[in-house]
């Protein structure tokens, strides 16, 4: 067992580099371009003031988004940002597995597996949500959700802990209040899921005929609070419409069935869901008995628990579609399916005393047991799409970020030569040049291969789009940005692009 935790250590060690390799290829997008533009028009200050009055009601994530996202004279940061925020979930992960494994089951594991456990789990994740590039590789998302969901895994901490320990139960009930306030201010699904989670709990400890201790006073006044505050800011009044429905009930309750349908399925039709499964399964062989002994006196069961999963995710598609008038973007359903994977494991936790016989023969051969989950688990990883992303964006993240260094240079070389205007090469065009050139004779296969732009890279190729060239050709000081026959200002130059206070 000791060698197969040593390969597929180094396995994942491997994946692990090529992940942080990947963040060095990566450039400014979208949002991204924003605040330089804010900063200079409106200041620091001004620009939150007119981020959390004009566009959103983020007052946690918006303040360190326009303060750390680089402007053009220090792209140089944007990669290590990246990194800190991926180091920072990992970071998390460790501590909640250690949390957790420390109050939940009898024997701690230990560091090294502890380490393991922490790279199976977040590659987990990677292989299962459907868009790494806004989990990873995209710097308003890294901290606007990534960061967050790391937040919320230390506020999951906080609940074991809360209900580990009879000693600290005031210390703990603080900071998940705290974290709650936090939370509130990410993002939708973080305010969500933070709102719900506190009520979730007194309403299992009731229908379990359990007292609700004294301390969820605080946590429940904190949480509408957090609810009163998020729903108040003048940004999310603004970007709702004044929580105005434009549609009627029945239209968004199709679409938000149709859509909690395709989100469950990105869980039910990828093997790693499974195997994930198969690995609490085996984790509960060890699980603390008063634990199992706590759990026997609930009164709901895993399909009711299953149900309310379910019934969590779309009546949140349900506000969202009702109240915000839009749909949930991919860079929130990989959020989103996170929680639900996390959720799907408590469940079977809460319930492993339905299945006493199975986890009495996983103890006795509980060596094999591990091997074949060890296995499963490396044949799936590497058999799975995402691996194949890994390999692929190797390949093509250098030739793309050579042709957006190239973009980059042409206009600081318009703008040395004392020249307001620049002019941009197509991107497929600029592709095909960098291919023939790395790749001579074989561009052509790579080119049917492995899809451009990379999947890894948040790119939405900006300089061609008529919504957000303004915002590109701001970002690195073109007053106008030629791209083919379109001509583009800067968005301090452009009238109908400018933010007036």
């Amino acid at each position: 067992m000791n060698k197969m935790k040593v390969f597929i250590g180094l396995v994942l060690a491997c994946i692990g580099i090529a992940m942080i390799v990947s963040c060095f290829f990566q450039f400014p997008a979208l949002d991204d371009l924003v605040p330089a533009y804010l900063k200079k028009e409106f200041g620091q200050f001004g620009s939150i003031h007119w981020y959390l009055t004009q566009s959103n009601g983020r007052y946690t994530t918006i303040p360190i988004f326009l303060l750390i996202t680089p402007g053009p004279e220090s792209i140089v940061w944007y990669p290590w940002l990246l990194l800190l925020f991926i180091v920072f979930a990992i970071v998390c992960t460790y501590w909640f597995l250690k949390v957790a494994s420390r109050n939940l089951l009898t024997d701690q594991p230990g560091t090294s597996t502890l380490m393991l456990l922490s790279g199976m789990l977040n590659f987990t994740f990677l292989a299962i949500i459907p868009e790494v590039a806004t989990y990873f590789y995209w710097l308003a998302t890294s901290i606007t959700y990534l960061f967050p969901f790391s937040l919320f895994l230390l506020y999951l901490t906080a609940w074991i802990n809360y209900f580990s320990n009879n000693s600290n139960k005031w210390k703990q009930a603080i900071i998940i209040s705290l974290l709650t306030l936090l939370l509130g201010g990410c993002n939708e699904v973080m305010m969500y899921f933070a709102f719900a989670i506190p009520f979730l709990i007194a309403a299992m400890l009731v229908a379990s005929k359990h007292r609700i201790p004294q301390q969820f006073i605080l946590i429940f006044a904190v949480t509408f609070l957090m609810a009163a505050i998020v729903l108040s800011m003048p940004g999310n009044l603004e970007r709702t419409n004044h929580y105005g429905a434009t549609q009627s009930l029945i239209i968004s309750l199709t679409g938000s069935v149709f859509r909690t349908f395709k989100l469950i399925l990105v869980l039910l039709t990828n093997p790693l869901f499974y195997i994930s499964c198969a690995g609490v399964i085996i984790a509960c062989t060890q699980l603390n008995p008063r634990i199992v002994e706590f759990f026997k006196t609930k009164r709901t069961n895993w399909i009711v628990e299953l149900l309310t999963l379910v019934a969590l995710l779309l009546c949140f598609d349900l506000l969202i579609r009702q109240l915000a008038n839009n749909v949930i973007p991919p860079r929130a359903i990989n959020i989103l399916i996170c929680i639900t994977l996390i959720g799907c494991w408590w469940i079977i936790i809460m319930n492993s005393f339905r299945f006493a016989g199975l986890l009495n023969y996983i103890r006795t051969n509980y060596h094999k047991a591990n091997t074949v989950y060890c296995s499963l688990f490396l044949i799936a990883l590497l058999g799975s799409s995402f691996f194949k992303d890994v390999i692929s964006n190797l390949m093509l993240l250098p030739v793309h970020a050579t042709v957006l260094n190239q973009r980059v240079e042409a206009m600081e070389t318009a703008k040395h030569n004392g020249l307001k205007t620049a002019v941009i090469l197509p991107y497929s065009e600029a592709v095909n040049e960098q291919l023939q050139l790395r790749y001579k004779g074989k561009s052509r296969f790579v080119q049917e291969e492995f899809k451009l732009p990379p999947s890894f890279a948040y790119f939405k190729d900006e300089p061609f789009s008529e919504e957000h060239a303004f915002a590109y050709a701001e970002y690195y000081g073109i007053d106008t940005l030629v791209a083919g026959n379109a001509r583009y200002l800067r968005r301090g130059l452009d009238e109908s692009k400018r933010v007036h206070r």
